[in-house]
């Protein structure tokens, strides 16, 4: 078996285990909503919450997803820069970026959020507010726009995981398991600010993830470059 076909059959049983454990995770919020609930309340502290929506953190979080892009950038164009045979790969990987992006937190994660109608935490009579609180998945009239469900700033940082996209298996879990970690980190003065509930951050990262496979896909069928596919570039 060549080293593509390995790397294919290692990402469709990575696809047919997050599936999984996506339907997993959203099968236990839906049946046990109170896990946000409770989970949010652990950041109130004598009716307060940890973060004020004035904190510098807050204001930090939102500079965050433009670093990661600056980063992103400067690791694919830096190296080489003036190689013309790197530059066939190079623009068809940041195509990819680019459909990745579009495609997940400014697409499907940006329409999600408008349109759930989920009330923030801070929101919600449960804390305080004057909003009912509205469990994961279930759509709702408790907010007009920019809504709870899902994190966008969960998704922004989760987007890393598309510059490990096309490596090796191991690597690529690597990759994935830092997006994981990143997006926790991006959506932590969210949580400690009333401003997400849990499953918000949970699943952003898998609308990122299951987008990115469509980029991928997308990218495949367009047939860049006059039908020349790198072989790093394969879902």
């Amino acid at each position: 078996m060549s080293t593509a076909a390995r790397r294919l059959d290692a990402r469709t049983i990575e696809l047919k285990w997050l599936l999984a454990a996506c339907g997993l995770a959203a099968a236990l919020f839906v049946l046990f909503p109170a896990i946000d609930l409770l989970v949010s309340g652990g950041f109130v502290r004598d009716s307060r919450w940890l973060l004020t929506a004035n904190s510098s953190w807050l204001h930090l979080q939102s500079a965050l997803p433009w670093c990661l892009v600056a980063a992103a950038l400067g690791m694919l164009l830096a190296p080489k820069l003036r190689r013309q045979s790197g530059l066939a790969t190079r623009r068809a990987t940041l195509a990819f970026l680019a459909t990745a992006a579009l495609l997940g937190p400014f697409g499907l994660i940006g329409s999600m959020a408008d349109h759930s109608g989920r009330a923030r935490p801070t929101e919600t009579r449960s804390f305080g507010g004057k909003q009912a609180f509205t469990p994961a998945f279930i759509v709702s009239r408790e907010c007009a726009r920019d809504c709870s469900f899902v994190s966008r700033p969960a998704a922004q940082t989760a987007l890393v995981m598309t510059l490990g996209w096309f490596a090796a298996p191991a690597m690529r879990r690597r990759w994935l398991i830092g997006s994981a970690a990143l997006a926790a980190l991006g959506a932590l003065p969210d949580l400690l600010a009333g401003r997400a509930f849990l499953s918000d951050v949970v699943f952003a990262w898998f609308a990122v993830y299951f987008s990115t496979w469509i980029s991928g896909w997308l990218l495949l069928q367009t047939r860049w470059f006059g039908g020349s596919i790198h072989p790093r570039i394969e879902p």
